[in-house]
């Protein structure tokens, strides 16, 4: 699989929402429970979604590790995004997750807005 490049901003987030949905500290996380509510959160259709669990091994592993937990969380970007759902798709560019109406409370809420300045802007 293509090395997985991020942001020194992507590898802080990614980092953090994997320990949040890594609720029993045993560093690979279930696909439901807080995984799962962060991945309806960004609203793509539920092929999708099994798709890119495909694309990033989770379905084979039968859980995320870290390593696939941001391979899928880079991809749900470039869904959103509308660039080719590839893995090889992986680095070509930033785009920024979106979620909507996440279950992950104020967490969440805090690990989506960055202070720049004297502006705001999403990081996720």
């Amino acid at each position: 699989m293509e090395s997985l490049t991020l942001s020194d901003i992507e590898q802080k987030y990614y980092s953090e929402l994997f320990v949040y949905c890594d609720t029993d500290n045993t560093k690979k996380v279930a696909s439901n429970g807080r995984v799962l509510d962060l991945f309806r959160a960004a609203q793509l259709p539920s092929e999708v979604v099994l798709q890119i669990t495909e694309l990033c091994g989770a379905t084979r592993l039968g859980h995320f590790g870290r390593s696939q937990f941001y391979i899928a969380l880079k991809l749900i970007a470039i869904a959103q995004s509308g660039l080719p759902l590839r893995v090889e798709s992986l680095n070509s560019g930033e785009p920024k997750l979106e979620f909507s109406g996440c279950q992950c409370g104020a967490f969440y809420e805090s690990l989506c807005f960055l202070h720049v300045g004297q502006e705001y802007t999403t990081m996720l």
